[in-house]
């Protein structure tokens, strides 16, 4: 790994005594290299030959007799003389076990992170000033080695990578509206989008190299052999706030106020898609094929030995036991698209105000007196694309029962009370857009009562407990909070 983290920085003023500026741009450069082991066919079980304690079985000559498929499926024997031809790149292992061998090779891994930083001040006036700031931090690994994204054999096109974006940025108007007042108003803004392989597609299984015709072929199933993909499904997702809030400080007479609120706008997307189906090979249950695999036609043969000689013959045979597509539903709700892309889009709204006062009713002593109140709108749904379920579809077929304190099982309704059947299957509907998911939870009052004062003594022993006059801070606060 070589890291290299260049940087520049510059900052000044635009105008004199009016604007200033400040830019800070750094990026993290590391390329490097990694080494992968993949766990192979051996050549001979590539072929066809079996060998276990008991000797070695030629899988194809035994089918032929039977009468059953006795060629290696062309798809298979191209990946596999594919994954063959790329070892020529790494080092191949060969280890106790005869069917399979460790392919250890290195390769290229690229990483960038830029972070640029830009702050302006601004004196409008001498009683209204701007401040902005902002930063974007954009990293991009490739492959993704995080993730497991990288190419799984030297040459194979299946690989992603991943692009992610940070960013923060907020404006502030500070105004001294009076010698005694001080407005604040602030806008402020997070997000920044993850983009997990988005060059991810279709056609990297079907290229001359690694072609997989079309499907993500798992052969795993035999003695955990490396699969000839790392990937066969991207996402992409986002959280992002967005933030105004206004503090008015007021100075009168002993009484120091702070006058505040705040709207808070969460929101996030979620992108998934599976670009081409996934073909598991494996015998399936009633397979005529899988009667051959007995102790007769393999004398000596432990269960697993069959097991594995089973799988063998599976994988190269190309017999597929499972496929499996992804129905995704589209934004309207209605319709599902095979191997299309889904987007759920969802929102959130906080509200909040507060008011405090400092008052000053001795100059040894400090009253401090607040009210907060906070309210958290519901999570609605910007498409149709989200489901919901209600409390009672939580517990299901059990029932919600009791879940008042001092119920039987306090909290759990019915759960672990076998035979007690008082509710109805879980179903789910659909989260309809602008729908919300709950209602709102209005009652959040915080109200908080706090004393300061200061002590202390000229002399005695109270002096060497609490000092001088003023030296000595007390506190008693009382903070309490309604939902």
């Amino acid at each position: 790994l070589f890291q290299d983290q260049p940087g520049a920085r510059l900052g000044g003023p635009i105008v004199r005594d009016k604007a200033f500026f400040f830019v800070n741009y750094e990026w993290i450069s590391a390329p490097g290299t990694r080494t992968d082991t993949r766990t192979i066919m051996s050549p001979s079980a590539a072929q066809g030959l079996f060998q276990y304690a008991g000797g070695t079985i030629d899988l194809m000559s035994l089918a032929a007799r039977i009468g059953h498929v006795a060629r290696i499926d062309p798809i298979v024997a191209k990946l596999l003389a594919d994954i063959r031809s790329s070892t020529s790149q790494g080092t191949v292992t060969t280890t106790i076990d005869p069917l399979t061998q460790s392919f250890a090779w290195q390769q290229s891994t690229e990483s960038t992170t830029t972070y640029p930083t830009a702050r302006l001040d601004y004196n409008i006036t001498s009683k209204h000033s701007l401040t902005a700031s902002g930063t974007y931090n954009h990293l991009v690994s490739n492959p993704d080695t995080g993730n497991s994204y990288q190419p799984i054999f030297p040459g194979f096109p299946v690989r992603g990578k991943q692009d992610s974006e940070r960013y923060t940025m907020q404006f502030s108007l500070r105004s001294a509206l009076t010698p005694t007042m001080v407005n604040e108003f602030r806008v402020g803004a997070t997000g920044g989008a993850t983009l997990f392989a988005p060059d991810l597609s279709s056609e990297m299984f079907g290229q001359s190299v690694g072609n997989m015709g079309g499907y993500a072929i798992a052969w795993s199933g035999f003695k955990s052999i490396s699969n000839a993909y790392s990937i066969s499904t991207n996402s992409s997702r986002e959280g992002s706030t967005r933030v105004v809030e206004n503090t008015l400080n007021w100075m009168r007479g002993r009484h120091s106020l702070s006058i505040g609120g705040s709207v808070t706008r969460g929101d996030v997307w979620l992108r998934n898609k599976r670009h081409v189906p996934l073909a598991t090979l494996g015998m399936a249950t009633g397979d005529p094929a899988d009667a051959m695999f007995n102790a007769t036609n393999f004398p000596g043969a432990s269960s697993t030995d069959l097991t594995n000689a089973r799988n063998l013959y599976a994988v190269l045979t190309g017999r597929v036991s499972s496929i499996q597509y992804d129905a995704r539903i589209g934004e309207d709700g209605k319709n599902y698209n095979i191997l299309g892309e889904s987007l759920q889009q969802g929102r959130m709204w906080q509200l909040g105000f507060f008011l405090q006062d400092g008052w000053r009713w001795k100059p040894n002593l400090t009253i401090n007196a607040g009210l907060r109140y906070e309210v958290q709108l519901p999570f609605y749904a910007l498409n149709n694309s989200y489901s919901a379920a209600t409390i009672e579809d939580i517990f299901g077929p059990t029932g919600t029962g009791n879940l008042s304190v001092g119920s039987t099982v306090s909290g759990l309704g019915n759960l672990y009370q076998p035979g007690l059947l008082q509710g109805s299957p879980t179903t789910y509907e659909m989260l309809t857009k602008d729908t919300n998911a709950y209602k709102t939870d209005t009652n959040n009052f915080a109200p908080s009562l706090g004393v300061a004062w200061t002590t202390g003594a000229d002399g005695g022993w109270m002096r060497r407990i609490f000092g001088a006059p003023g030296q000595t801070v007390g506190e008693v606060v009382f903070n309490t909070a309604m939902t």
